[in-house]
This record gives structure tokens, sequence and C-alpha cells, in this order.
């Protein structure tokens, strides 16, 4: 017969067998959680985040919405306003023509300026 103190020591020692197969399931859960939290923690470089410059010059009398969405910070609603002003308008004479668009201050021209071309 066994005593109440075995019976204790034999409880106490199952509740603290673990399941091999449990362990590893726990621990790829935890490592697999620490890498999503660590990818989606990471730095992100801001200049991969910009827009490279072209390597050309925009003919801005001739080219299209798609094209305008080339430049930094002209997205396609801008690009479509620019297209559609310059149909209505008529052709634009130089870079500060472009301010009458909605949308296209100074700061905006002053940016996409080195890239368009005037003819």
């Amino acid at each position: 017969m066994t005593s109440p103190q075995d019976q204790d020591r034999e409880t106490a020692n199952a509740s603290t067998d673990l399941d091999p197969r449990r362990v590893v399931i726990v621990l790829f859960i935890v490592a697999w959680m620490v890498l999503v939290v660590l990818w989606y923690t990471r730095p992100v470089r801001r200049d991969a985040l910009q827009p490279q410059p072209l390597g050309y010059r925009l003919r801005v009398n001739h080219a299209t919405a798609d094209q305008f969405r080339a430049l930094h910070g002209i997205g396609p609603a801008l690009a479509q306003r620019i297209v559609e002003h310059r149909d209505a308008a008529g052709p634009f004479a130089d870079a500060a023509a472009l301010e009458a668009v909605s949308g296209i201050g100074t700061r905006t021209r002053a940016r996409i300026e080195p890239w368009l071309k005037f003819e």
C-alpha cells in the first residue's frame, strides 16, 4: 500500500514530465512569432522608399499622364490634371506655367523642374 506522501510524489513527477513533441511544437511557434515580429519591426531605408529620378528630361507638352507619374511627388490624379490643363489651356511655356494646375505649387515645381523639358 502506498502512503499519501508517495502519492504526492507521483503526482508531482507526473505533472513535471513534458512530452517532447509538445516542447518542439511550442518552441517552433515561439521562434516563428519572434521572426515575424523582427521582420515587421525592421528599420526601413528611407532612400529605398523614394522613387529614383528619371535618367532623362520629360517633354511636358507631349507627355502622357503615365509619364508624369514617373516624376517624384506626382500621383495619378495630379498627372491627369496636368494633362487636362494642357489640353484645355494649350502648351506650357515654362515651369512657372505649371503652377496654374491645381496641386502644383512652388515646392512641387522646384522639385520636378530639373526633369522637365519645354519645347
